[in-house]
């Protein structure tokens, strides 16, 4: 029994020195670094560090990146409002400088107004022209009560001795038709007509004529009104109860009617009756 318990002890001891043997070995290949599974747990604990490093860096690159567009984003914000007050200001700045420009200028004229009511007297000019113009429709209305409005033209056509005349003024007739009108012309016996009328008022509504030349004649070429006479071509001024004038030629004279040549061309007939009551007048052009 005791050698059993010595050869336990023996043993016991022995496997003590192998474990405590084995164990320095390993710590001897942990010191140099050779342990496998010291390497093996080294290289998995290198990954992770590894990967926790990128994931780092990858989490500080976007950090920053976030950092820099918040930056960015404030200072653009900040840019906007600074341009934004400063043309809200400089708005403002105007808006009241005009405003108390005008407000100025209307004072101004205001004054200007008022100096000028006090100073200045009526403009006589201005009454002068008021004056003229109720004398003037005074004396339209004083020849009115008395003829009356005038009556309107008879116009007639003309007929072939008339146009072929016209065409030979014209220069356009040809050589037989301007012998033909001149033996009619020739061939006519002059015909004189005497018609009283009233005397020719002037723009006042006096008489302008005496008596004596109250007297109208018509003799074809010829045309006597009020002691003038009035010749084939002359440039006369025609002048009715309404104010109205215009210029035409005088072409010739009936019993009835005396004809005139406008500048465009066309004749007129003016009545012999309504030269007779004045409604219608005729004087020379003067050139």
């Amino acid at each position: 029994m005791k050698k059993v318990e010595i050869e336990f002890a023996q043993m016991r001891d022995q496997f003590y020195r192998e474990q405590i043997g084995e164990l320095e070995k390993e710590v001897d290949m942990i010191n140099q670094g050779t342990h496998h599974e010291l390497i093996s747990r080294m290289k998995e604990i290198e990954q992770k560090k590894k990967r926790r490093l990128e994931i780092a860096e990858s989490r500080k690159r976007y950090q920053v990146i976030h950092c820099q567009k918040q930056y960015e984003e404030a200072e653009y914000m900040a840019e906007c409002e600074f341009m934004s007050d400063k043309f809200e200001t400089k708005r403002k700045k105007l808006d009241d400088m005009e405003s108390r420009k005008w407000q100025m200028i209307r004072e101004k004229n205001r004054l200007d107004v008022l100096g000028r009511i006090e100073c200045s007297g009526p403009d006589h000019n201005q009454l002068a022209h008021r004056k003229s113009k109720k004398l003037t429709n005074v004396a339209e209305l004083k020849y009115l009560q008395a003829y009356g409005f005038p009556a309107a033209s008879m116009l007639d056509s003309l007929d072939k001795s008339e146009i072929d005349e016209d065409l030979i003024l014209l220069g356009i007739a040809r050589e037989d038709e301007a012998q033909a009108v001149a033996t009619l012309s020739s061939s006519l016996s002059p015909k004189i007509n005497t018609i009283s009328g009233p005397p020719i008022l002037d723009s006042c509504n006096n008489t302008s004529l005496s008596e004596a030349d109250n007297d109208i004649y018509a003799e074809g070429d010829k045309f006597l009104y009020f002691g003038r006479w009035f010749t084939k071509g002359d440039q006369v001024l025609i002048s009715d109860s309404s104010g109205g004038r215009y210029t035409a030629k005088f072409v010739t004279a009936t019993e009835s009617e005396v004809v005139i040549q406008r500048p465009d061309g066309s004749k007129t007939r003016l009545q012999m009756n309504l030269l007779k009551e004045g409604k219608h007048q005729i004087r020379l052009k003067e050139s």
